[in-house]
């Protein structure tokens, strides 16, 4: 994203705080909504921001966390609705379905491959996950989205010996897939990493069954695995060549890595948090979902912001149960809700994406007046408390992940319900996001 381009959104925010309602008396409010305008304009100069501060560590021995917050937060303020604002995007147009190529069906098993689970930016392209590692659905394809001055264009760009991709990340300018679920003999689990436009496979990690997440942190990479009887976390020194247990507890899920500490998500009843600074682990006894009313929450879509963690709290029902935004920078208190997402009638997250310093938010829900049509929105902001909507638009199957390459902004629709019960003919299509 170009600097003038986060200029222009952090000056929006500010100028819908400023601008006076018809309903509202001007004199009345120009002095008080200047007042809380000035220190957001001040934050949103077209300098570069300055470094995300660093998280205070943590003390790491097993007891329950300190009382009180380490510090004060406010609580944040409702989103900006686009009234208030400008509005950027209010339709999708469909512009691929790449993985249709290899499973054409719009039978329930094939509508549940076709979801397109995660989606990435990288280098001059946008890639799709997709699959299904509980039905088996073979190795899976990496598509890519080029933009080549306004004309688009898919090209297969590598195939994984996974049967599904639903996580990328990228560090150091170098993005890595984790093997879900080999399609090889289970004696290593892999995964993958694009360095440039080179394609590289890791065969190398021990009796994983399934490689759920990456991690890097000081230096060293991390892997949440299985080896078909317990998770573990296992620890490279030397880029994923070889591996060392760190430990072996049936509690992880997915793994951030932030300047001082590497948060371990867990996939239980109400979710669990174990710290891990570089020489032991501790647990963090508080709700991983607070509010949350999932059944059985899973930890996703982890991204560093402002010194801490925002995740959501997904599902494959997603759309149709409340799922918060969630912030995590006090270690003592615990996260929090942000923004009002996951409220009853409102929109419930699934996506999230940091560029330039600004956090987006992929939310959906069903459309009352349509069954089968779902509206998806794209909310950003700058410290989580001031939120701009730049998006909302309806799409045949719900909204699992989106990326943003050259200022647009690509969606992918998946499958509506589990691969048994899902209808959602759309799924695994591709949209750009129009005014």
């Amino acid at each position: 994203m170009q600097p003038h381009v986060r200029d222009t959104i952090c000056r929006k925010i500010a100028r819908s705080l400023t601008e006076p309602r018809p309903s509202s008396p001007v004199a009345a409010c120009l002095l008080l909504l200047a007042v809380i305008a000035l220190p957001i304009m001040q934050a949103c100069q077209l300098q570069d921001a300055p470094d995300e501060p660093t998280p205070s560590k943590v003390d790491l021995q097993p007891v329950d966390p300190p009382k009180g917050r380490a510090k004060a937060s406010p609580e944040p303020a409702a989103p900006v609705s686009v009234t208030d604002g400008v509005k950027y995007y209010s339709s999708a147009i469909q512009i691929g379905d790449p993985i249709r190529q290899r499973f054409p069906a719009d039978s329930k098993e094939h509508c549940f491959i076709r979801s397109i689970r995660a989606m990435v930016t990288h280098g001059d392209k946008v890639f799709v996950g997709s699959g299904d590692y509980w039905n088996n659905s073979g190795r899976t394809d990496l598509w890519a989205l080029s933009d080549d001055a306004g004309i688009l264009s898919w090209t297969l760009d590598y195939t994984v010996d996974d049967e599904m991709v639903d996580t990328f990340r990228i560090y150091d300018g170098i993005l890595y897939v984790p093997g879900t679920d080999a399609t090889e003999d289970w004696s290593f689990g892999n995964f993958y990493t694009r360095v440039g436009s080179s394609w590289t496979k890791y065969r190398t990690v021990p009796n994983a069954l399934h490689v759920v997440d990456i991690a890097k942190f000081k230096g060293d990479l991390y892997v949440h695995m299985w080896d078909q009887k317990e998770d573990m976390i296992m620890r490279s020194a030397d880029q994923g060549v070889t591996w060392s247990r760190l430990t072996r507890k049936p509690i992880y899920g997915r793994l951030l890595g932030l300047e001082d500490m590497m948060l371990i998500f867990g996939e239980t009843r109400r979710g669990s948090l174990h710290v891990y600074d570089g020489v032991s682990i501790s647990k963090m006894n508080y709700d991983v979902f607070p509010g949350g009313s999932m059944a059985w929450p899973n930890p996703d879509r982890l991204v560093p912001f402002l010194g801490g963690a925002v995740y959501a709290a997904v599902d494959f029902a997603y759309a149709k149960v409340s799922a918060p935004l969630y912030f995590l920078d006090d270690f003592a208190a615990g996260p929090r809700q942000v923004g009002t997402f996951g409220k009853a009638g409102g929109l419930n997250v699934r996506d999230l994406q940091v560029v330039d310093g600004l956090l987006y938010v992929l939310s959906v829900r069903p459309d009352p007046a349509n069954i089968g049509q779902y509206l998806g929105a794209v909310d950003v902001t700058a410290n989580l408390e001031r939120w701009l909507r730049i998006a909302d638009f309806s799409v045949p199957a719900p909204p699992y992940s989106f990326a943003i390459l050259n200022e647009a902004i690509y969606v992918g629709l998946g499958a509506d319900g589990w691969w048994f019960d899902n209808t959602a003919a759309a799924s695994g299509s591709v949209w750009l996001l129009t005014e």
